[in-house]
């Protein structure tokens, strides 16, 4: 569709440039009476001025078409600057036809209807040329920054089982066979709540219809909870996701529950099956695999941020070179990156609570290799969410860094728009003082009187540049 859009706008650049081929043309076609006067020396002075516009319109006309030329057949991996220059000489040559028209009418004494048609649908041309150039314009600023750290894709993994056993040999849950010991089983919220103890029933039907935190709480041998994992975590992660993933636990009598919601085939569904491929801690209870649940997001998030580290790191670096305007998309890119990291330390702060109540359950339990599991996969976790901070603080203060630069560039362009209204205001009293229609002036009959103010404003001039640039002022 985009190799489409660039053929199409480029046929149409071309028609466009024929346009400008036939409008230059007619400005050399407008010059020939300009020539016939000058062979017979009946010049003027106003058909010198038409004879000078009509010929940098051509010139201009013969620059836009050659540029549109350059910009289509050359290839380049940025044509900002290209596109740039194109429009700006558009903007001239809209003005110089213009200028033609107008310039061409004063000598005749009479408006040409004619000419004035042309010149109209010329500007109408030249404005297209504008939009269809603009539309070229290709910059390399997000090449490598703007798009998402591409981490190799959970797979979506077929039914799981609702009831496993923990092999003691390898430390791995599998389903639960005859004659086995029952060690995580997965229940839907409804089934969960028809055998649930009853005196966490209260506590846990709440979180049950929304979970939005992790969490870990204990009422005497029974011990319940939530995972919670922000949209924003499982995309680092290499989910296909679109919404949140929470869902419940339950561990007591060394059983742990899963409780998860209705659908069959949810992101928790999905989750869960990964989880189960992908264990390799050793573990001596099941409370062990919600920690290796946690900790298989932890390391895949950690490679994404430093990826994403990178990205920022490279924007900085482009940002030193682009500093006349703000990058397309530059706000969008940080605020959007400043809420996933956020959303990335937030997750890693609840969920590192959560591990360490799970490390002092497991201490309780006496399930010492538990216990130990779950405590270096909180330290991980923790320095996770200080590199998620770091990061997040990086993005911010390269937003500031960069405001902060603009915000002295404009400063620099003021400074020199007042320069320039400095420099023109005596220009401006003298243009007005000897605007005022006074009989009696004297000095206006003076022989030498124009060139005298000539001199004292030349002279006013050059003190007002001596004196801003004894104060530094540029």
């Amino acid at each position: 569709m985009e190799k489409k859009s660039a053929s199409r706008r480029k046929t149409l650049l071309g028609v466009v440039c024929v346009l400008l081929g036939f409008s230059a043309v007619s400005c050399v076609f407008d010059m020939h009476y300009v020539i016939e006067n000058i062979t017979n020396r009946e010049i003027a002075y106003a058909d010198v001025i038409v004879a000078i516009a009509s010929l940098l319109d051509a010139l201009f006309c013969v620059r836009l078409i050659l540029h549109a030329y350059d910009l289509c057949k050359r290839k380049r991996p940025d044509t900002s600057n290209a596109v740039n220059r194109c429009q700006s000489l558009a903007i001239i040559t809209a003005g110089l036809s213009i200028v033609d028209t107008i310039t061409d009418s004063l000598a005749d004494n009479y408006i040409n209807t004619i000419s004035l048609i042309v010149t109209v649908c010329t500007v109408l041309v030249i404005v297209a040329y504008y939009k269809l150039v603009q539309g070229m314009s290709h910059t390399t600023f997000w090449d490598g920054i703007r798009a998402a750290p591409q981490l190799s894709p959970y797979l979506a993994v077929g039914d799981v089982s609702t009831e496993f056993t923990l092999d003691e040999k390898t430390g791995r849950l599998r389903p639960l066979k005859p004659c086995t010991k029952l060690s995580v089983k997965v229940l839907t919220a409804d089934e969960y709540l028809k055998q649930a103890p009853v005196q966490i029933i209260q506590q846990i039907m709440h979180s049950l219809k929304e979970v939005r935190r992790s969490s870990c709480i204990q009422l005497g041998d029974i011990v319940f909870g939530n995972v919670f994992i922000p949209m924003e975590v499982q995309e680092a992660a290499g989910y296909e996701t679109n919404d949140d993933l929470g869902f419940s636990y339950q561990f007591v009598d060394g059983v742990l529950t899963l409780i998860m919601p209705e659908e069959e085939e949810g992101l928790e569904r999905v989750f869960l099956a990964q989880s189960l491929v992908d264990q390799y801690l050793d573990k001596s209870t099941a409370i062990s695999f919600i920690a290796e649940m946690i900790v298989m997001l932890v390391v895949r998030v950690s490679n994404w941020m430093t990826i994403y580290e990178s990205r920022l790191a490279k924007l900085e670096e482009n940002l030193n070179d682009d500093v006349y305007e703000m990058p397309t998309g530059f706000s969008e890119f940080i605020s959007n990156a400043r809420r996933e990291l956020g959303a990335i330390q937030a997750f890693c702060r609840q969920t590192g609570d959560m591990l360490e109540d799970l490390t002092q359950v497991a201490k309780d339990g006496g399930y010492d290799r538990a216990a130990s599991q779950c405590a270096t996969i909180s330290r991980q976790i923790a320095r996770l969410a200080l590199d998620a901070a770091d990061v997040r603080e990086f993005a911010g203060e390269i937003r500031a860094s960069y405001q902060e630069r603009i915000e002295v560039r404009q400063n620099n362009v003021m400074s020199m728009l007042t320069i320039v209204e400095t420099v023109f205001t005596p220009l401006a009293l003298v243009t007005g003082w000897y605007g005022m229609n006074f009989v009696n002036m004297p000095e206006l009959h003076h022989p030498d009187a124009y060139f005298i103010v000539a001199a004292i404003l030349i002279f006013l001039i050059a003190a007002e540049f001596s004196f801003f640039k004894r104060r530094r002022w540029f």
